[in-house]
């Protein structure tokens, strides 16, 4: 099943159990946020991007408050105006605390940033956008907002063009090769563990500054031009041990897992975590990239009576493996990573298993969220109405999705990061903008890229989210809120 092969686009950037008696896990407390708030200011280096309220302008635009923080405005600019004394050399650091990194030199360090154009260039399983109303034009809504709405960056109009990946390593190179000769002042990286490393690699050695999505740890040591505030495969497949390991630890386990070498790492951590810490994994079995019946594994899990099943697969596969683990009378619970698509493929027969989300974002439903899935005080429902209406304004008749709201969650951030990078930006101080940065832009979770070597950002990221009857439609929506740790 050529639908199979995965899950379209989300730039950059992945319970309680009711029905068990389990305790609802806590959203993020205020200790939490002292501590985000603590280790944003705890680094001379660290550029603070922590999320308050801040006053607006005459304008209704959010000014700079207190060591920089931005807005949770919902929709709004979450830069700042331009800053003195910023410095472009490498290695210098300004008066705004940022230090450039020595990534180019001369022409090279101002390739797509023009006074009126910012030109960006992204890969992504395009293969599959009309399946998933995922289109480049739905994609750019943020950018279509934020060109027309306030006239660009600085001035500075936002050009944002995708390649077709085709979900494969190989055909991601390609990808990049083409977005290489469109001079984009760096390649954005969609959704794809098998994509990314490739991509990595070529991006190294073609000096081209990459701001990627999950990736595995393993060949990332030492690349100077790949960024992500993502964690890597390996720590959300320990969030995914941890989460099980505290709320099914008196279940019996099996783990599904795609037979990867960009894959496999993860659920290697997370089995490991589970064992470690007492869970009983009764079975470990593999599946293949693009394949389509699971007969044998499910029948496997259903012999050894296995009632949590971790499905270390993407969304598409993981609705597959639902919906024929129901026709085979299996409905145990499962943990998968949680997009829409998989309920809106398994249908409402969804809700007969309970079904558990591990991500890196906040859930998405048409209308947002009521009571304590609304998380206030983050931003979350304000964002949401505004995404909301942007897509009413430039996409009629395009019905808003988890994929899209993700995007538009990625695109905010990096519409901050241009911010921050002011007036004077070029790739070398944009590169040392994502190195300092620690905090979080609303509504999403914090990153922190001092800890992570400058390169790795994600650790403050994981949320877990529940299927839930949504008024007769299965939906996710969240049950914790950036927590580092799921235990």
């Amino acid at each position: 099943m050529g639908r199979r092969l995965g899950i379209l686009v989300a730039i950059l950037g992945l319970v309680a159990a009711a029905c068990t008696g389990a305790p609802r896990p806590e959203s993020l407390a205020a200790k939490e946020k002292k501590a985000t708030q603590d280790a944003a200011l705890g680094s001379d280096n660290a550029v603070d991007a922590t999320t308050t309220t801040a006053a607006l302008d005459a304008a209704g635009n959010p000014t700079a408050g207190p060591g920089g923080t931005r807005s949770t405005k919902a929709g709004a600019k979450p830069g700042t105006t331009a800053v003195p004394g910023q410095s472009t050399t490498p290695g210098v650091k300004g008066a705004d605390g940022i230090t450039p990194l020595n990534l180019y030199s001369g022409a090279a360090d101002r390739i797509g940033i023009t006074d009126d154009k910012i030109t960006l260039c992204g890969h992504a399983a395009l293969i599959f956008a009309s399946a998933f109303n995922t289109k480049p034009e739905d994609i750019n809504v943020y950018w279509q907002m934020v060109n027309t709405e306030r006239n660009g960056i600085y001035g500075r109009k936002v050009e944002a063009t995708y390649e077709d990946d085709q979900y494969d390593p190989k055909q991601a190179v390609t990808a990049a090769e083409t977005c290489k000769s469109k001079n984009p002042f760096f390649l954005l990286g969609g959704i794809g563990f098998d994509q990314i490393p490739a991509v990595r690699e070529w991006a190294e050695q073609n000096k081209m500054l990459y701001v990627h999505h999950i990736a595995v740890e393993a060949g990332s040591a030492g690349k100077q031009y790949s960024f992500t505030p993502q964690p890597s495969v390996e720590k959300v497949g320990i969030a995914s041990g941890e989460f099980i390991a505290a709320r099914y630890k008196d279940k019996r386990v099996g783990i599904v897992h795609r037979n990867s070498e960009n894959w496999q790492p993860g659920s290697d951590a997370g089995k490991a975590y589970m064992k470690a810490h007492g869970v009983n994994v009764v079975d470990d079995l593999g599946t293949e990239k693009n394949g389509s019946v699971y007969s044998a594994q499910i029948a496997q899990l259903q012999s050894d009576n296995v009632q949590v099943v971790w499905f270390w697969e993407n969304a598409l596969a993981a609705a597959e493996f639902i919906k024929q683990a129901h026709n085979q009378g299996y409905h145990p619970t499962f943990v998968v990573f949680p997009f829409q698509t998989t309920l809106d493929v398994v249908g409402n027969d969804a809700l007969s298993s309970r079904i558990d989300g591990i991500s890196t974002w906040p859930a998405y439903k048409p209308g947002g969220y009521n009571g304590p899935a609304a998380f206030p005080g983050t931003g979350y429902q304000e964002e949401i109405r505004a995404y909301e209406a942007a897509m009413a304004k430039y996409r009629p008749g395009v019905a808003p999705n988890d994929i899209l709201w993700q995007v538009w969650l990625a695109n905010k951030t990096i519409e901050d990061l241009f911010q921050r990078c002011g007036k004077d930006c070029t790739r070398n101080r944009f590169a040392g903008v994502l190195a300092q940065s620690q905090g979080s832009v609303a509504p999403s979770c914090p990153v922190d890229f001092p800890r992570g070597g400058g390169h790795h950002g994600g650790f403050n990221v994981f949320m877990t989210q529940e299927a839930f009857d949504a008024g007769g439609t299965p939906a996710f929506r969240n049950t914790s809120w950036c927590k580092e740790h799921l235990n």
